[in-house]
């Protein structure tokens, strides 16, 4: 349970902090305001060390990739969608146009939608030397993600990606 983990996880970042006085500091990469567990986690243990937590904000992945790719995240006057790769088929069932994708275990989802309909702007290791970015028609841009994908896990031991997916017909 995701709870258990969290409560496991802030015992550990208290104790850490109970031994080591001063001033701590949790730099997190990606977006820890959006599919991530580092502030919830942090609440908990702030009463613990009697401590205040302080959310120093950074760059988001997601500007982080609109930047890399010189594009907008929606079209003029159109909402765009924030989910999960496993979420995707749900967005597009509801008809969704624009929707920037984080946490892919896989590219899975994307084998099952209309080539022919969507750009793909994807992005994985933002702002790190394994950096890697692919962009184009979905049927032109997955080869060549999931190659770079590959290469990026081989070479970086890991990778985090995200995308934005808009659809143009």
């Amino acid at each position: 349970m995701v709870a258990d983990w969290h409560a496991a996880r802030a015992r550990r970042y208290a104790d850490v902090l109970a031994r080591e006085p001063g001033d701590a500091g949790f730099l997190v990469w990606g977006d820890p305001a959006l599919y991530d567990s580092t502030i919830r986690v942090l609440e908990q243990v702030a009463p613990l060390v009697d401590a205040v937590l302080v959310v120093v904000p950074g760059i988001s992945s997601l500007s982080a990739l609109a930047a890399r790719h010189r594009v907008v995240l929606h079209e003029v006057g159109e909402p765009f969608l924030v989910t999960t790769g496993r979420r995707l088929p749900e967005a597009v069932s509801q008809g969704q146009r624009s929707i920037a994708v984080l946490l892919n275990r896989s590219l899975d989802a994307l084998r099952h939608l209309d080539p022919d309909v969507w750009r793909i702007w994807w992005g994985t290791n933002l702002g790190t030397a394994s950096e890697a970015l692919a962009s184009g028609p979905l049927r032109e841009a997955l080869p060549r993600i999931d190659a770079a994908r590959s290469a990026v896990r081989a070479e970086a031991g890991w990778i985090m990606d995200l995308y934005l997916l808009r659809r143009e017909d």
